[in-house]
């Protein structure tokens, strides 16, 4: 009761007028300090609520097709692996380069591809040698490893992108005339130079954003990562 009296006290010497609200909002950062508690609980309740929501039937799914969860050759893998759209979600080293995990039907055929080149990641939804499409963003500037989340789906030129759990915008680069994904067995390669792959999780569908905000921050947890987030915009 005495801090209450205290910051009553304070707020009226302020302003001089008996509206608290307002009084707050005027007189320093006390009511933005209270906004900001509230804000961060809110997305806590989120994140919380999410991971409820999705983390144990991704755990569980039947159209989890592929995980290795050390980097190593004993992976997990379904047979067969049959899918006419793909998510990956990967924990690698920041500064490796090349094809950091590449699923699909044979080379060049209904690939979807997590590669780094330049500086740049990009998720690559191939069709054919000469038929693709891809988004790219820049590399995170800051971390020894990276959570980098993709999506395809079977529509031409469905890709969705996440880097350490934040969504990725832009506008994907088109080559060629990328086609529609069938439904086709798939194999998993990840040849990365310069780097290692730590952790890997293939889904035999094209994922959400907020579940592949989750199991970013799943593999984050797993690789014991505090570098990636839960983004804001999964609450609006």
């Amino acid at each position: 009761m005495k801090l209450k009296h205290h910051n009553l006290l304070w707020v009226l010497g302020c302003v001089g007028v008996p509206v608290l609200l307002m009084s707050f909002q005027n007189c320093g950062g006390e009511f933005s300090l209270q906004e900001d508690v509230a804000y961060q609980q809110s997305l806590t309740d989120l994140q919380n609520n999410l991971d409820r929501k999705y983390l144990p039937s991704l755990l569980e799914s039947s159209d989890l097709g592929y995980w290795n969860p050390d980097g190593s050759g004993d992976s997990i893998q379904k047979s067969p692996f049959l899918a006419s759209s793909l998510s990956l979600v990967i924990v690698a080293d920041r500064l490796a380069t090349g094809s950091l995990l590449t699923v699909g039907s044979g080379v060049g055929s209904e690939e979807g591809i997590i590669f780094i080149t330049s500086g740049k990641i990009r998720a690559i939804r191939r069709t054919s040698a000469v038929s693709y499409s891809y988004l790219e963003v820049a590399l995170p500037t800051e971390g020894g490893k990276m959570v980098i989340a993709a999506g395809f789906g079977e529509a031409a030129g469905d890709i969705s992108l996440l880097v350490n759990g934040i969504i990725q915008s832009g506008t994907p680069v088109v080559a060629g005339v990328p086609l529609d994904f069938s439904y086709l067995q798939k194999s998993v390669v990840s040849v990365p130079v310069g780097g290692k792959v730590y952790e890997s999780m293939v889904y035999g569908l094209k994922l959400g954003n907020a579940e592949l905000n989750v199991l970013s921050r799943y593999l984050a947890s797993s690789n014991q990562l505090n570098n990636v987030f839960l983004d804001p915009s999964l609450g609006e």
